[in-house]
């Protein structure tokens, strides 16, 4: 009785941790805010990241569906085209964290932190 109990924990959890990026997902999508295009992108890529990570066996049953619906309702390449082409997603190791829903502008780097990585800056 003891093991089948936690099994069902371990089950529950998992499946939380499946559920949760998800939930971040959708909290950025319907949020109040209307979000750039580049942010629902990079929180979906993040989600998908983090359900293989958490059922690397499993997470195809999830992803599948979370596919099937982006591709009925979005433009992969135009939130894929954002992406690519804001720099806080391909610099927030040196710049801190990724825009939030909250205040995308709030994550980008001033003048200053771009030139402490620039390396035509850096050479003069």
């Amino acid at each position: 009785e003891h093991g089948k109990q936690t099994r069902i924990d371990d089950s529950y959890n998992q499946l939380v941790q499946i559920i949760e990026p998800l939930y971040e997902v959708l909290r950025v999508v319907d949020g109040d805010r209307r979000p750039s295009i580049g942010l629902v992108y990079a929180k979906l890529e993040a989600a998908r990241k983090k359900i293989r990570e958490v059922s690397p066996r499993h997470a195809h049953l999830v992803l599948d569906v979370v596919d099937d619906r982006w591709d009925r309702h979005m433009s992969r390449d135009l939130h894929m085209a954002a992406y690519y082409l804001h720099p806080a997603y391909h610099y927030a190791h040196l710049i801190g964290e990724l825009p939030s829903e909250s205040d995308e502008s709030e994550s980008m780097p001033s003048q200053s932190q771009w030139n402490a990585y620039d390396p035509y800056q850096q050479e003069h």
